[in-house]
Order: structure tokens, then sequence, then C-alpha cells
């Protein structure tokens, strides 16, 4: 369980980051 944790958590930022 790291994976999964690391995409959302890279998704959440690429998009607050937008």
């Amino acid at each position: 369980m790291g994976l999964q944790m690391a995409r959302l958590v890279q998704n959440c930022f690429t998009k607050c980051r937008s």
C-alpha cells in the first residue's frame, strides 16, 4: 500500500498546483 497512495497524492498535488 504505497504506490496507490503516492499516485493519489501526486494526482492531487498536480491538480492543486494547477
